[in-house]
């Protein structure tokens, strides 16, 4: 891949390949839930941190446990004053170690959920009980994505927004037709940059997840 398309920008040495315009816009979608989840820490971590107004409910989640400490000791570090609440689940080592030797970044093979049910059907999900559920931003930028996709859907509320990373890849398309997901908008990073695009979905209907594949 060309040099000019793996452009990244760096907070204290965490990278984030998604555009600036990208993260811009999710930052505020938030500005009308005050609610967040993010699947994937890493450099886009650090710069909402940075850039969400304060109040925000940030839910971050990492599968990967050294990562994860990696990142919270970073804004540890480099943000004391940082109070949003951080949280990841513990991931079996043999599973992890498994899983890396299976993983191939940016293919199909970052789909595989074994060992992941903590991270992906994490408790905290949606803040709040079912039934006082309120529009929640959800960013999609980890691993096992379909899985994240449909259990994201099957808790959020009616009018939540789930933005995916990558959305254009095929073996998402399959998790976003079950979800009846409706496409918002695609937004497209500057020409050069890659990932190139991110879709952001609306949670519609009584929920989503009732949908049946046509």
């Amino acid at each position: 891949m060309p040099e000019k398309l793996l452009r990244k920008d760096s907070y204290f040495g965490l990278y984030s390949l998604m555009a600036e315009n990208q993260r811009a816009h999710i930052a505020n979608a938030v500005e009308g839930t005050m609610r967040f989840v993010e699947f994937g820490m890493g450099g886009t971590t650090i710069w909402f941190l940075q850039n969400f107004t304060e109040g925000v409910q940030y839910l971050s989640l990492e599968h990967n446990p050294a990562f994860r400490e990696l990142v919270l000791d970073t804004i540890a570090s480099k943000m004391p004053e940082a109070t949003r609440t951080f949280t990841a689940p513990e991931v079996n080592t043999h599973t992890l170690i498994v899983r890396r030797l299976k993983r191939c970044n940016a293919t199909a093979g970052e789909e595989n959920p074994e060992g992941l049910d903590a991270y992906i059907k994490h408790p905290a999900l949606g803040f709040s009980s079912p039934d006082t559920l309120k529009p929640t931003v959800y960013l999609i930028d980890g691993v096992a994505r379909s899985s994240c996709i449909r259990h994201a859907a099957e808790h959020a509320a009616d009018g939540s927004l789930i933005y995916i990373h990558d959305h254009e890849r095929q073996w998402y398309q399959e998790a976003l037709c079950h979800c009846r997901l409706r496409l918002e908008e695609v937004i497209k990073a500057p020409m050069g940059h890659y990932p190139p695009s991110m879709g952001c979905y609306r949670v519609e209907g009584k929920r989503a997840w009732e949908g049946v594949v046509d």
